[in-house]
């Protein structure tokens, strides 16, 4: 009996990680470039495989992949609560929060290092036909670019990484679905300021807008923006 209950209580925190998680997606993988020249392998993999529980909490398996010498380890588990994500390193019991994508303009982030971050900027970029908003930041000491997060995709150095530090030699290449690619960094273009408002500050209205961020009070057949995201008007 208690190991049927056990069961259970695996099948419900896996249901519940599997059905309401966005951002650690089972099947899931970033490709990431790595820069220094040490690096005789230069791409790693990090990909989402499997659940697990961690003080009550559904979680996923995050692993790293070396490219050439497929030298596989099991890195982190990694869940999230709404528009936050979170993940736990092998070593500790303490769930460090690694995105937000509810943060706004100007609000701050604060990360272990002691290094304050502020969102300077909001915009979109497009592609592949979706589009994601994108946050910029800049530290205490006022550098910008420090870091860039993608929502649902992460951070342009790799996902468990919230912010491009110093020494850093990872850049983010691709993001893949399974064999499905759903971002790609040389091909993403940031949307025109007009579509960027359109997409920034009127996600709950149902206006339409076209391709050049005109509103459009009768959409007739074609492609629009709407809530954000692209939608095709068949009519």
């Amino acid at each position: 009996m208690r190991r049927l209950l056990t069961l259970l209580s695996i099948l419900y925190f896996t249901t519940n990680i599997v059905a309401g998680t966005v951002f650690w997606q089972e099947g899931k993988r970033w490709i990431i470039d790595r820069t220094y020249p040490v690096f005789t392998e230069n791409q790693l993999v990090v990909f989402v495989g499997g659940d697990t529980i961690i003080n009550n909490t559904g979680c996923k398996k995050i692993y790293s992949l070396d490219n050439s010498s497929k030298n596989q380890r099991l890195i982190a588990f990694g869940f999230q609560t709404d528009k936050k994500v979170f993940c736990y390193y092998p070593d500790s019991d303490i769930p460090e929060l690694l995105y937000d994508f509810e943060t706004d303009k100007g609000d701050t982030f604060a990360k272990s290092d002691d290094i304050v971050y502020s969102v300077y900027d909001i915009d979109s970029v497009e592609c592949n036909g979706e589009i994601f908003r994108r946050w910029i930041f800049q530290d205490d000491a006022g550098r910008k670019d420090v870091g860039v997060w993608i929502e649902n995709i992460g951070s342009n150095s790799n996902p468990l990484s919230s912010f491009v530090l110093p020494g850093n030699y990872y850049i983010l290449n691709a993001c893949y679905i399974g064999d499905n690619m759903i971002y790609d960094s040389s091909i993403a273009k940031p949307l025109p300021a007009s579509i960027k408002n359109a997409t920034s500050h009127n996600q709950s209205l149902p206006y339409y807008y076209d391709l050049q961020g005109r509103r459009v009070k009768n959409p007739t057949k074609g492609v629009y923006i709407k809530n954000g995201k692209k939608v095709v008007v068949k009519k």
